[in-house]
């Protein structure tokens, strides 16, 4: 029962977080309630990239986590490299109490998430999420779409085939006739007027 409850939490966070946007400033926005316990819930359906400012700092760590678990983990792995900071191996604390300082927005996609364990730098957040709003994972979402584009395609196919092997299958209105008939009248005259004719009568 308190796993269920606890699942339940997580996702209603996840909801939550999703409908964050970041702002084009960064700006960091805290969330000093949030307790994670990295990796210990969610472990199977998340990727941490671990980092601090350098090797001997002890009292801050940040750690980006995201749900695209393909190739875009080492993408931004090798982002966070390529900007100067120290990035470890592995979660540095072992333990709950991380918070959650922003989330990062790629054209219309939720990439990933920055979180902190002790002291916070605004200047290590914000490099997290630029880390993360300017690296696309673009792998996972060509993956995400392509069966829905297959599906697509298929369904085009069935329905162009079914047409060729069944083109007489169209409802089509009964053609109809246009004609003319010669009434005489008294004074010799004809009068011509005109009537419909359906063609199947």
């Amino acid at each position: 029962m308190s796993k269920l409850l606890i699942y339940s939490i997580l996702l209603l966070r996840v909801v939550y977080a999703r409908s964050y946007i970041p702002s084009a400033s960064h700006a960091v926005i805290e969330y000093p309630n949030e307790i994670v316990c990295l990796g210990r819930y969610t472990g199977s359906f998340h990727s941490y990239i671990y980092y601090s400012r350098n090797a001997s700092t002890t009292d801050e760590y940040y750690v980006l986590r995201t749900a695209w678990l393909i190739s875009y983990p080492a993408k931004i792995r090798s982002a966070l490299v390529n900007t100067g900071v120290y990035v470890l191996s592995d979660n540095p604390v072992d333990k709950c109490g991380w918070t959650v300082l922003g989330f990062g927005k790629n054209t219309l996609v939720d990439t990933g998430t920055v979180l902190v364990y002790g002291n916070k730098s605004r200047d290590m957040v914000s490099l997290g999420l630029r880390v993360l709003d300017t690296n696309y994972p673009l792998i996972e979402i060509i993956l995400c779409c392509t069966p829905v584009y297959l599906f697509i395609v298929f369904v085009c196919w069935v329905c162009v085939s079914e047409y060729k092997s069944n083109p007489d299958t169209i409802v089509s209105s009964s053609p109809v006739e246009y004609s003319t008939v010669s009434t005489p009248t008294s004074n010799a005259s004809t009068v011509v007027t005109s009537k419909w004719i359906d063609s199947e009568v």
